[in-house]
């Protein structure tokens, strides 16, 4: 008897982790998928190729939101 109340103690232990994981994530709602892509240079062709590839890659993933965080001195009309 002693031993049948050791090994279901142990037993409990070993899932009590598991519970308290799924419990937590029942509580916690999911995060939003945000992407930032900085700009910090003149824009050109390299720039708007890098823009166009992180929208693109946000929409794959499914992402919430794109922010542009854009420090730049502008760049040249055919570009834009």
């Amino acid at each position: 008897m002693k031993r049948f109340l050791q090994t279901i103690i142990v037993f409990l232990l070993l899932i009590s982790p598991g519970l308290a994981e799924e419990e937590a994530s029942l509580s916690t709602p999911a995060s939003p998928k945000v992407f930032v892509i900085p700009v910090k240079t003149e824009i050109n062709d390299a720039v708007l190729y890098l823009v166009r590839r992180g929208v693109a890659e946000a929409e794959d993933v499914g992402a919430q939101a794109i922010i542009l965080d854009m420090d730049t001195p502008g760049g040249g009309v055919p570009v834009v």
